[in-house]
């Protein structure tokens, strides 16, 4: 049996993480021919190992040629071939393949009253030779023709009728939506991925993969960054640390990141994940030095924004203070991301700007700048707006961007709260289109073309 097979690893190799059992058995599944669940059906489809065991009132054999039945030898190529040849293994010999497949054509001669075997004369201009297991077999060369006719399934006195159903049923008070920022940039991106990712809960479930992937990594990252401004909290105490002492402070945060998350990963993997983030964290330390001062007044800080049936749960990931009273946002990132996102008629990423909308709504002093602190081994560096351009490295002033000189953040909330509202009331309404927002671009990082089959195609998305 499957489990069976599954315990022979104790063999080869005395201790599995449960991630690497997982895969292996995965593996497993996907490589073991199932046979399928008896039906009523009047016709079944099934592969020639499948029907081992089960009788029929009458069966159709087909492809059996000579380039097929029996295949060709594939003697595993991890493994001595005269051994295998010897042991009579799978797919170790032709002759190995001539018995088995002798067998199995025996054993599907008894499988029904009446039994057909067929196989086609030729395919492209290629002429096919009928199998050697059937030669002793009357044969009889058969034509078939298909009409058009014989292949419509629909009465031609039946009308359908296209009906275009692009809204779903409005958000109800009684409706649970468990959702954060990210609910904007799915509407944003495609209406109906976001009721169906949202609402429906059509979310595939991650591939298992060894050791620790994007994800796991980011997560590992914030809980340092967090833990070692917990210590730390100020642009002046971080100045004042001695090599030694800076060096302590990094390496101590990290090492309880990654024990609060020891489930990612093996220990020879928490070793290299340890160095690569001290390098990480202490070149990034160095960029918010240059900054001007401030005090990290808020450290991954959950926060509420309400719209009308919809409560959005945020988690800003880090709040600074300047000495004017003023604040930053910053959104720790692992990968490469733009501003340009945050302006337009219907901007895609509104996750910052609704981090300061829904910190705004808690405090008097206003929010003078917002940055994405992107930490990639590739390139460390602040991408930001601001009322001014020596708060943040980098920072572009907001004036700049609109070619308007009294423009603030402040200011440009007014249109980031049009913005979010009108995407949040679309969801709330039930606005389901199939809409991608960038055509086959959106459609690549999506993963639910069957459901939506996007322009009548599953398997492409071709707007």
């Amino acid at each position: 049996t499957l489990l069976s097979e599954f315990a022979c690893f104790d063999y080869i190799k005395s201790e599995l993480s449960y991630i690497e059992a997982l895969a292996h058995f995965q593996q497993l599944v996907a490589d073991t021919v199932f046979q399928p669940e008896k039906t009523d059906a009047k016709i079944e489809i099934l592969g020639v190992l499948e029907v081992s065991g089960q009788t029929f009132d009458a069966a159709w054999i087909a492809g059996l040629t000579a380039q097929v039945w029996p295949p060709q030898a594939k003697p595993n190529p991890f493994l001595p071939v005269a051994l295998q040849r010897k042991q009579k293994m799978p797919h170790a010999s032709a002759e190995r393949e001539f018995e088995f497949c002798s067998h199995v054509t025996e054993r599907l001669k008894q499988m029904a009253t009446t039994v057909i075997f067929s196989h086609a004369e030729q395919q492209a201009d290629a002429e096919l030779q009928v199998s050697s297991l059937l030669t002793m077999l009357p044969l009889q060369p058969t034509t078939i023709t298909l009409s058009r006719n014989s292949l419509q399934t629909t009465p031609q006195s039946q009308i359908l009728e296209r009906i275009q159903d692009d809204t779903a049923p409005p958000l109800s008070t009684t409706e649970t939506i468990s959702s954060g920022a990210w609910i904007l940039a799915e509407q944003v991106a495609c209406p109906f991925r976001a009721f169906a990712r949202i609402r429906l809960n059509a979310n595939r479930q991650d591939d298992a993969s060894i050791g620790l992937n994007a994800i796991d990594k980011g997560i590992v990252m914030h809980k340092a960054l967090e833990l070692f401004w917990g210590q730390v909290k100020t642009q002046q105490s971080l100045l004042q640390l001695s090599t030694s002492q800076r060096s302590d402070s990094i390496t101590r945060a990290i090492k309880q990141a990654l024990n609060q998350h020891q489930h990612f990963f093996k220990p020879i993997e928490k070793q290299l994940e340890q160095q690569r983030l001290y390098i990480l964290l202490d070149r990034w330390l160095t960029i918010e030095s240059e900054r001007s001062s401030f005090t990290v007044v808020q450290r991954e800080q959950r926060i509420e924004y309400k719209h009308e049936n919809l409560t959005l749960n945020l988690q800003i990931d880090r709040i600074d203070q300047l000495v004017s009273g003023e604040y930053v946002i910053i959104d720790y990132k692992s990968g490469s991301n733009s501003i340009y996102g945050w302006f337009g008629d219907k901007p895609d990423a509104l996750q910052l700007p609704l981090y300061t909308l829904a910190f705004s709504n808690t405090v008097t002093e206003k929010t003078i700048a917002i940055a994405y602190a992107e930490l990639r081994p590739a390139g460390l560096r602040f991408r930001a707006i601001a009322d001014r351009g020596d708060i943040i490295p980098g920072a572009i002033p907001v004036r700049k961007l609109a070619d308007d000189n009294e423009l603030t953040i402040q200011q440009l909330s007014i249109q980031w709260q049009k913005s979010i509202n009108q995407t949040l009331n679309e969801f709330c309404a039930g606005e389901a289109r199939v809409q991608p927002k960038y055509a086959d671009l959106t459609c690549q990082s999506c993963q639910l073309q069957t459901l939506c089959r996007v322009n009548g195609d599953v398997t492409a998305c071709n707007h």
